[in-house]
């Protein structure tokens, strides 16, 4: 399996915008907050040409309430993750929601998922988190501290250009490959985001 990662596009804030409001109809009852995270949201970094979304719940029973309403619209619903994390929902958007027919509604099976057929009909990932959790809050750290540290971005980049001449066996493993330089990022960019821009940690105002 390739990994396809492109020089940052102009269009990707523009596509952010219409996926929000397809989920801001979809989803709307739940009050949710919707963020466009990930390398697409950073100018001028390298990425995947998949639009990561993050939709922050205010309940942790909603987590389960997004799930019939977005598979209705054609969003596939990666169950098997939540083995690993159960606070989080994970769903993958299609560029023709006609070739929703071709696959199933829902992954329970890890080793089930067409990680190759879905890589290449994908538009977006859309991840549910509790609005201000731990998880919630790094991937916001991670994003702002990209956009704001032109090093950090070159790094990033010039990283995951690399390895995407690799062939893998999936997603994940692609992940685990440069697991260690994000595990690093993220501890300067929670130290920062909790530092310098001054966000409180959760549970330090009784928010968990």
């Amino acid at each position: 399996m390739k990994i396809t990662i492109r020089k940052y596009d102009d269009s990707w804030p523009e596509e952010y915008r219409r996926i929000r409001l397809d989920l801001e109809h979809t989803i709307g009852f739940l009050n949710p907050i919707i963020e466009h995270i990930g390398s697409t949201a950073v100018p001028g970094m390298m990425a995947k040409p998949v639009i990561d979304i993050m939709i922050g719940v205010r309940d942790l029973m909603d987590l389960d309430k997004v799930v019939k309403p977005l598979c209705s619209q054609n969003y596939i619903y990666l169950k098997t993750f939540e083995d690993q994390v159960p606070n989080h929902r994970l769903f993958v958007g299609l560029k023709d929601k006609d070739a929703y027919a071709y696959f199933d509604p829902i992954y329970t099976d890890f080793n089930a998922v067409p990680h190759d057929e879905l890589q290449k009909k994908r538009i977006s990932h859309v991840h549910i988190w509790p609005f201000e959790s731990h998880d919630w809050q790094r991937h916001l750290a991670v994003r702002d501290f990209l956009r704001q540290d032109a090093e950090s971005r070159h790094a990033y980049s010039k990283i995951k250009h690399d390895i995407s001449k690799k062939s893998w066996q999936d997603g994940m493993a692609y992940n685990r490959a440069k697991n260690k330089f994000v595990c690093n990022l993220e501890l300067r960019a929670m130290e920062w985001y909790f530092g310098s821009s001054g966000h409180e940690q959760p549970g330090k105002s009784g928010k968990k």
